[in-house]
């Protein structure tokens, strides 16, 4: 959605797909949100949209392409996922090998009048991590983690020593409780994130 006056690419959100993975939608439940009067925004939320060139009057389609773009755009990266894990069972290491998926961020999809990241609303905040491997039980787990997690985890696969003062707890206990079930109540009960975004416009 671009703003003429500001030139010819300032702006504009990057959400592109195809119609073989728009099929994959099921178009019945992609919601709109529901937004607030913009002069009744909190201050912060107002920047964030106003940065993000979110303060159009967008219509409804224009709101829902967005959501089921990016619903689309995530059936594609899933698939590229399973063509990592086909390959590796062509070659014989989906055994013995750990896969990782996650995010830097998540995505606003118009939650709030906002595309993008830089915020700390759940939508943005709040990433995937899935994973397999080696005794990785297959069921979802019910506890707060953060990305500085993943080195100390590694470091464990890896069979390598925590230097002091490491940051992060390793997800070994998770991932094979049967080894590392006994360190679940070393793990910290909240997460830390931060974005520091004031007087600045970027992504």
């Amino acid at each position: 959605y671009n703003t003429p006056e500001e030139g010819e690419h300032a702006g504009g959100s990057t959400f592109k797909t195809s119609p073989y993975w728009l099929d994959f939608v099921d178009k019945s439940k992609v919601t709109i949100p529901q937004w607030i009067p913009m002069n009744e925004m909190h201050s912060v939320d107002f920047y964030d949209s106003k940065v993000k060139n979110c303060t159009s009057n967008f219509t409804r389609d224009e709101i829902f392409n967005v959501r089921q773009y990016y619903y689309a755009m995530c059936a594609e990266t899933d698939a590229m996922l399973g063509q990592i894990m086909d390959g590796l069972r062509e070659i014989g290491k989906d055994k013995n090998s750990y896969v990782f998926f996650s995010s830097d961020h998540g995505e606003m999809a118009m939650e709030h009048r906002q595309f993008y990241k830089m915020t700390m609303y759940e939508a943005s905040s709040h990433v995937p991590l899935v994973v397999t491997g080696p005794g990785v039980p297959n069921h979802q787990i019910d506890d707060v983690a953060q990305l500085i997690d993943l080195f100390p985890t590694f470091m464990d696969i890896a069979g390598a020593v925590h230097p002091p003062g490491l940051n992060g707890t390793s997800l070994m206990p998770f991932l094979q409780p049967h080894v590392y079930g006994n360190k679940l109540e070393e793990r910290p009960d909240y997460v830390l994130s931060q974005y520091h975004g004031c007087n600045v416009n970027m992504s």
